[in-house]
């Protein structure tokens, strides 16, 4: 089987990019700073759960609305709560461009992101964002900076939510006790390759 290129720790700046140039061509853009932090971390998450490794470089916080993405903050704090393409042409325009330097297996993943989360409002992240087990223990009122250590992240992702929940790395294959259990015989390499293919 040829070698499967996982790209990891890249720039949250250019992870974000994909999601505000992707609300750009939007009719009814709505990708607020609290919405872009919301899909940076279910990003993440999913990341970290299928593939093992970071998508981005920065640690995910625990605040009063969900987990954040402490380094972008302070490029996007000024919008408040207003949609970001709407607030700031400049901001669209150079997030197209930057998307562009984004590999095309995290541009896979990234349209899978959206697909399942970025229909939700920003308020409907933040209570998803909310239910999760990790977020719940580190969030501390009256702590600034509590880091969402990644191995909690990714177990949740990988082991403890909801299916609706979690999106693979596009050239990541999960396999089940159940799709083992209904082999006939262990598969050689070449009819591996051929079953997830086929898939």
């Amino acid at each position: 089987m040829d070698n499967i290129t996982i790209s990891a720790d890249l720039d949250p700046m250019l992870v974000a990019a994909y999601f505000i140039a992707i609300d750009e061509l939007r009719e009814d853009a709505d990708v607020t700073q609290l919405k872009l932090h919301k899909l940076l971390y279910f990003a993440q998450a999913n990341y970290l759960a299928s593939t093992g490794y970071r998508l981005f470089t920065s640690d995910i916080e625990a605040f009063e609305h969900g987990p954040v993405v402490e380094e972008i903050r302070p490029h996007f704090k000024q919008y408040g709560r207003q949609i970001i393409v709407s607030a700031d042409d400049a901001v669209a325009h150079n997030a197209t461009q930057d998307a562009k330097e984004l590999p095309l297996d995290v541009i896979e993943f990234l349209d899978a992101i959206w697909q399942r989360f970025g229909q939700l409002s920003a308020s409907e992240l933040r209570q998803i964002s909310h239910d999760d087990a990790p977020w719940e223990k580190h969030y501390d009122p009256g702590q600034l900076h509590s880091v969402i250590p990644d191995k909690e992240i990714q177990q949740w992702y990988r082991n403890d939510t909801t299916a609706d929940r979690q999106v693979y790395h596009p050239r990541i294959f999960r396999v089940t006790d159940t799709d083992l259990d209904n082999l006939d015989a262990p598969l050689s390499e070449e009819d591996l390759a051929q079953w997830i293919t086929s898939a």
